[in-house]
């Protein structure tokens, strides 16, 4: 009874499987399939192994020759499907790669995977939503043309410029921010606090290792900057 059931089992270990690398040579995501065709540039050599993770803004997501994605990778360009971008492509995945199992790689405005890089697994890659484990301003979203507030009645504030310019909004004000040892101690507001800001010093004080690269530093001087405030109910 005992061998019987053992031969039971690995019979139906054998089917699960066959079936399996079934499946996973089917639908997995190869350059010639009808779904590459949606990518902004799909290899010769490339795959997408099945399952695969989350997929948004393939048309701005380019991946390069011989490449491998793991299975249950998340591609995203932008955070939801549909979502205009600003630069093309989006995300950049070079010659030669191999994304890890359970990764997930998030671009904004600019992420470019060079040639021959290899992830472990369940990589996290993003240009934004990064952590910060000591308490300091974050979330500036830099070259914007425009942006718009929306409260829940509907009433839109849409603040624009001629030249690009940076922004944040944040649950945390500056005034909470400064005296935080750690994030814990940060507690969220009712209200947003908005900043524009028509340029950014680079990071770095030349107090510890080098300064900011001239072409990053903010000089003394006049500063010139346009904007526009409209409503809309």
């Amino acid at each position: 009874m005992l061998r019987l059931r053992s031969r039971c089992r690995s019979a139906v270990g054998r089917t699960i499987r066959g079936v399996s690398k079934m499946l996973n040579r089917t639908a997995s995501i190869g350059p010639n399939d009808h779904a590459a065709r949606f990518y902004k540039h799909f290899g010769r050599g490339s795959i997408i192994n099945w399952p695969t993770g989350n997929m948004y803004g393939e048309r701005w997501i380019s991946i390069g020759e011989d490449t491998m994605i793991a299975a249950d990778v998340t591609l995203s360009a932008g955070m939801v499907p549909n979502q205009e971008m600003m630069t093309d492509p989006v995300v950049i995945i070079g010659d030669r790669c191999l994304i890890g199992r359970g990764s997930a790689i998030v671009g904004h405005y600019r992420i470019d995977i060079g040639d021959d890089v290899f992830t472990g697994m369940n990589v996290y890659i993003t240009d934004q939503n990064h952590g910060y484990e000591d308490p300091q301003e974050h979330g500036a979203h830099h070259q914007t043309r425009w942006f718009t507030l929306q409260d829940n009645s509907g009433l839109q504030i849409r603040i624009a410029s001629s030249n690009p310019f940076s922004f944040s909004a944040r649950f945390h004000h500056d005034l909470d921010i400064t005296p935080a040892e750690t994030i814990a101690d940060l507690k969220r507001k009712e209200t947003i606090e908005v900043h524009v800001d028509t340029a950014l010093r680079g990071l770095g004080t030349g107090a510890c290792g080098p300064d900011v690269l001239e072409k990053y530093q903010v000089s003394a001087g006049e500063h010139i900057w346009d904007w526009e405030i409209s409503f809309k109910e």
